[in-house]
């Protein structure tokens, strides 16, 4: 039972989703480290960070939708049933096959960013009132480097995986 829309067979969409996510990660980890060293960074973090947000939507947001639409495809579900629980640690798995080994390391290296950035910087926040400090934009953009290297190899392995999730899981066409 397959629906309409299936993202997984938009591999030209997926590798511009990839390629954003790498350079997001990328960018974000030089911001901080930019930041983190200069202190003057003032009035461009903000901005900066809000297209960080912005291009993060352009990656995270697909890479949940490929889990969820390779959920219902394992599950052999049709578009109207909703799943009650997540991926199984195996089915996790399966659904990064396809992902290049640089993909998944920078998946796991964004788990341990993510540890850091919560033990060094904490909760990140700011106002109207109260501007964002250097040690702010440096923590939302590791924050937001982890999870464009989280999307990394949800978008590769779809990406590179031959045909739709249902076809390859033998519930296609």
């Amino acid at each position: 039972m397959k629906p309409e829309f299936m993202l997984s067979e938009r591999k030209v969409l997926l590798r511009a989703c990839e390629g954003v996510a790498w350079l997001g990660a990328a960018s974000c980890l030089l911001l901080a480290f930019r930041w983190g060293r200069w202190i003057e960074a003032g009035p461009a973090i903000e901005p900066t960070l809000m297209v960080g947000f912005v291009l993060l939507l352009l990656t995270f947001l697909p890479a949940c939708v490929l889990a969820e639409e390779y959920g219902r495809s394992r599950r052999g579900l049709d578009s109207v049933s909703v799943p009650k629980d997540g991926l199984t640690l195996n089915e996790l798995a399966e659904l990064l096959t396809w992902a290049p080994t640089p993909c998944k390391v920078a998946a796991c290296l964004g788990i341990v960013l993510a540890v850091y950035a919560a033990l060094e910087f904490g909760e990140v926040g700011w106002s109207s009132m109260d501007p964002p400090s250097a040690a702010d934009g440096v923590g939302a953009a590791l924050y937001l480097a982890t999870f464009f290297m989280l999307a990394l190899p949800v978008l590769a392995s779809a990406a590179r995986m031959p045909g739709s999730y249902a076809e390859s899981l033998g519930h296609g066409r």
